[in-house]
């Protein structure tokens, strides 16, 4: 129920919002664009945060949780991503929470031309993955739930860029 509140918020916000697409996103307190150079992006989020291989940021003294994610090709920001999941699994109230903060970001920034898509694979090697996206111009939220070695997990991530790296 509170998903499909969200989802409505989010059809009803943006439907007043002005269109404007500013490629931009914040992982933690560190703006970034798509393009800029790989040493200054990783001097802005070393500054705060430690990055892992892979492209993994987190907080310096908590691992646990990650904070997004960046990806780079010749040496440029191609894709960066950014966890809204709560960092603790309170419940559907706190990720509904965090589902209406994604979307209200995208909304401020006037994103009204969006489309949906669903996918999902059961593989015998791969765990049970659903996933819907939500793309608005160069950003896009995607939400998934998996099942891995018997444990559940939900996602929530703001993505800038094309296609993850």
């Amino acid at each position: 129920m509170q998903m499909l509140f969200a989802l409505a918020s989010f059809i009803y916000l943006s439907a007043t919002a002005p269109a404007v697409d500013t490629p931009h996103i914040a992982i933690g307190s560190v703006q970034l664009q798509l393009g800029e150079p790989k040493e200054a992006v990783v001097a802005r989020l070393l500054r705060y945060y430690d990055i892992l291989d892979g492209g993994g940021v987190v907080e310096k003294e908590n691992h646990v949780h990650l904070l997004g994610r960046v990806g780079f090709k010749n040496d440029r920001l191609a894709i960066a991503l950014r966890n809204w999941s709560p960092s603790e699994r309170q419940g559907d109230y706190k990720y509904a929470q965090a589902m209406v903060g994604a979307i209200r970001q995208m909304v401020s920034e006037g994103r009204q031309q969006c489309t949906l898509d669903i996918s999902h694979g059961q593989a015998p090697e791969e765990p049970d993955f659903q996933g819907a996206a939500i793309s608005c111009g160069s950003k896009r939220l995607e939400i998934s739930t998996i099942v891995y070695d018997g444990t559940t997990h939900a996602n929530l991530f703001e993505v800038l860029g094309e296609s993850r790296q």
